[in-house]
């Protein structure tokens, strides 16, 4: 990884997004990549040493990494904090080693996640946030013998993520009841079934096998490149957001029947706003080396 600095920023920030600590201990796979898309995983390995990014778009990982000195605080006798697994076999993993590190597995089986997030994570929820803790949770039944206090086995029990919330509001939690109502909220998590996790792994782990082994890379899907479609707005003058969104032309013109809006008086105007992958453009560290980014970019 090379790093710029376009804005100058201090270089005690520099040297804390520059010197991250993480370390996969020799695992073909950790959770986090398992989790991401297999054509980002790929190009990464691939362009290696090619990859350049400005320390100023590394704040929100290091903002993640920041939340686990907080965790560490908190450890008790009672805890089990920051523990790396590992697992591998010829069915689930296909002779890879998946590795996880869980936050926090508490004496009464709460498996939890600590996240520095948005409210909106928290309101809408992300299925990441499931998937990342099924698999942990799998590692932790893999690995049953090395998870006890006190020489007690430590069994999971439950899912759950501690949100801390960067941008909640005290007025928006006054004025709303579906915001969330503290800063920190604790969310229960689905679990899965023992055969719902290994199936998710198994397949996961094969996409990330076809990317990297067999240069099969698959283009990220429309969640992955958090995808917004294209919309047809119903403008009017003077004002800075639409009247009405719309899927198609037709269903714009469709409105506008309905609504005896006359089109002609250029006091309204459908505009094409046309969609975006937004991690692609602003997110994904490889798009310079992405045909589907590069061919959208230039089409």
């Amino acid at each position: 990884m090379n790093y710029t600095n376009k804005y100058n920023l201090p270089e005690i920030y520099v040297r804390a997004v520059t010197n991250d600590p993480y370390d996969s201990s020799g695992s073909d796979i950790s959770t986090t990549v398992l989790l991401s898309p297999p054509r980002i995983n790929a190009l990464r390995k691939k362009h290696a040493e090619d990859i350049t990014e400005d320390v100023a778009d590394r704040f929100f990982s290091l903002d993640g990494q920041a939340i686990h000195y907080v965790i560490e605080r908190s450890k008790t006798e009672n805890d089990l904090v920051e523990k790396r697994l590992f697992y591998k076999d010829e069915t689930i993993t296909n002779d890879w080693t998946l590795s996880g590190q869980f936050d926090v597995l508490n004496k009464d089986g709460n498996l939890i996640d600590v996240k520095n997030c948005s409210v909106w994570s928290v309101i809408y929820g992300k299925i990441e946030w499931e998937q990342q803790l099924n698999v942990l949770d799998f590692l932790c039944r893999k690995n049953a013998d090395k998870l006890s206090i006190d020489n007690k086995s430590i069994e999971v029990k439950k899912l759950s993520i501690l949100a801390f919330m960067r941008d909640w509001k005290a007025t928006e939690a006054e004025r709303s009841d579906s915001y969330p109502k503290a800063k920190v909220v604790e969310i229960d998590i689905n679990r899965w079934t023992e055969k719902e996790q290994e199936e998710y792994i198994a397949e996961r782990i094969r996409l990330h096998q076809k990317a990297i082994l067999e240069n099969d890379i698959p283009k990220c899907t429309p969640d992955e490149r958090w995808h917004k479609p294209g919309v047809f707005a119903l403008m009017k003058a003077g004002r800075k957001s639409s009247v009405k969104n719309s899927a198609t032309l037709e269903e714009a013109k469709n409105y506008c029947k309905e609504k005896s809006i006359d089109l002609n008086n250029k006091t309204f105007a459908i505009v094409e706003r046309p969609g975006s992958d937004n991690r692609c453009e602003s997110y994904c560290n490889v798009n310079q080396f992405c045909d589907y980014y590069m061919g959208i970019k230039y089409e």
